[in-house]
């Protein structure tokens, strides 16, 4: 699944944005300030693939990097923040509980469980529950990327 998803967004013609791929350093820093390890499949992607992509409707949120402030200044720290973050309607035990690592605009938004696996859950601006996907991380991304990539056309 994971060489499938790298190949959509090699072959991607329109419509992505890609940031270059983040440093271990920067996503240790990121860890330790959300005070929570990241699954490694997502770490996988942001360590080898992107930190972070944009997609038509859906963005990767990247870990944020010194290097490249423009690009990672909405990063998967500030999405996740209480103070800053404008998802689970400001529901700070959702919040503590999940880790928001993509958006769908400013609609949507995607976690994981924090301490669990890389199990995608789904929440939306008009719902009050954060529903479990039957999808890890790579799979959420090639069905995501495959969706996309058909509305863009």
């Amino acid at each position: 699944m994971k060489d499938n998803c790298i190949n959509l967004i090699k072959n991607a013609r329109i419509g992505i944005s890609k940031i270059m791929i983040a440093q271990p350093d920067e996503i240790a820093s990121s860890e330790a300030l959300l005070g929570c390890a990241f699954p490694l499949d997502y770490k996988d992607f942001i360590g080898e693939v992107s930190n972070g992509i944009a997609f038509g409707r859906i963005r990767i949120l990247p870990v944020l990097s010194k290097k490249n402030l423009k690009k990672t200044g909405d990063s998967i720290s500030r999405n996740n923040n209480i103070n800053t973050s404008i998802w689970f309607n400001g529901d700070s035990n959702a919040l503590s509980s999940f880790l928001i690592f993509a958006t769908e605009e400013s609609y949507a938004c995607f976690a994981f469980k924090k301490d669990s696996d890389n199990s995608v859950w789904y929440w939306n601006i008009n719902s009050n529950t954060i529903e479990q996907l039957d999808y890890d991380f790579w799979e959420w991304l090639h069905v995501t990327l495959q969706q996309e990539k058909d509305s863009i056309g």
